[in-house]
């Protein structure tokens, strides 16, 4: 005869019998997903001037081609990585390009603190081909890491130069140069899928947003005892849009840190906008047709006027056009 068993291992045998036949089956671990390294990881931090435009929408256009030109010449005279680089000359037939500047007032090396992503780049284009005009290469192989990345380390005097490219799937290109390369390299490292910097509405051409405490550091206007002093309070960013069509208001969006510095500046802004409506000062006086509101009475004011033609003719005269009627047609 079998010895029969104790109390206590009856008991375990039975707890072991029903665990292993009634207890469901665990769940395997899951592993934490795999976040890839996108262009909007490198906007993290905010720049104090970020300009968006469409290259292959504004060229189409006959009255705003001229401008893409005249921003990619601005763009060399302020930077010499961009003129060393010809980091402009990439944005030719891209879909979306995204420049951001980290210094509005600076000049030498804070001129060449900003970080471009240039969505949409040609297929057939490798970055690492690409030439200056004595045959040199404008981008070497730089340091190893989650994508590739090509570096400018020497202008053409030969001095120090800290400019990386980094190439990312889906045709897009990243350029950054001074402190910004540094940052670009850590968000590229360790991605966070972060949301697109700023929405822009998909049929404008260009788009351009200041950092709301820089533009007003910089503005004597919006200063106490200024009458304008309400708009440049709490002001957080102010975003402007190009629409397709020349008759089509151009609309600022000024975003606020509370509804209550939003409804002192929308105060202030139809104040001014009156005043100008009554005075009509010579240069000025498209600002008397502008509105302005306060979208669902949030912390937000939108300003909405025509596009003046002082700024138009000079375009016009540049692309060969003809000027636009008063109306629409």
């Amino acid at each position: 005869m079998s010895r029969p068993r104790t109390a206590p291992a009856a008991s375990v045998a039975v707890l072991l019998s029903l665990s292993s036949c009634g207890a469901p089956p665990r769940a395997p671990a899951q592993s934490a997903p795999i976040v890839e390294a996108r262009w909007q990881d490198v906007f993290d931090v905010a720049p104090e001037l970020l300009l968006v435009i469409r290259p292959n929408a504004l060229r189409a256009s006959g009255l705003y081609g001229p401008l893409l030109r005249r921003v990619q010449e601005l763009a060399r005279e302020r930077s010499r990585v961009v003129a060393a680089t010809r980091a402009m000359d990439a944005i030719e037939d891209a879909d979306e390009v995204l420049f951001g500047l980290y210094s509005l007032g600076g000049d030498g090396a804070d001129a060449d603190d900003f970080a471009a992503a240039v969505l949409g780049v040609r297929a057939d284009i490798d970055p690492a081909t690409l030439v200056d005009s004595d045959g040199h290469p404008l981008w070497t192989a730089g340091p190893v890491g989650p994508v590739r990345e090509l570096v400018h380390e020497r202008d053409e005097q030969g001095l120090p130069m800290d400019a990386s490219l980094f190439e990312l799937p889906g045709r897009t290109w990243i350029i950054a140069a001074g402190r910004a390369r540094a940052r670009a390299r850590e968000a590229l490292a360790r991605p966070r899928g972060r949301p697109d910097p700023v929405p822009m509405a998909a049929d404008a051409l260009a788009m351009v947003r200041v950092d709301g405490p820089s533009l007003s550091s910089r503005v004597p206007a919006l200063h106490p005892p200024s009458p304008l002093a309400p708009i440049g309070r709490g002001l957080q960013w102010v975003s402007l849009e190009l629409a397709t069509d020349a008759h089509s208001p151009v609309q600022a969006l000024l975003v606020y840190s509370s509804p209550g510095a939003a409804a002192a500046a929308e105060s202030a802004a139809r104040d001014a906008v009156e005043a100008v409506r009554r005075r009509k000062p010579e240069g000025f006086a498209w600002i008397g047709d502008a509105t302005v509101g306060r979208p669902s009475a949030g912390a937000a004011v939108v300003l909405s006027a025509p596009l003046p033609s002082t700024f138009l003719v000079p375009l016009l005269r540049a692309s060969g056009s003809k000027a636009p009627s008063a109306s629409p047609p």
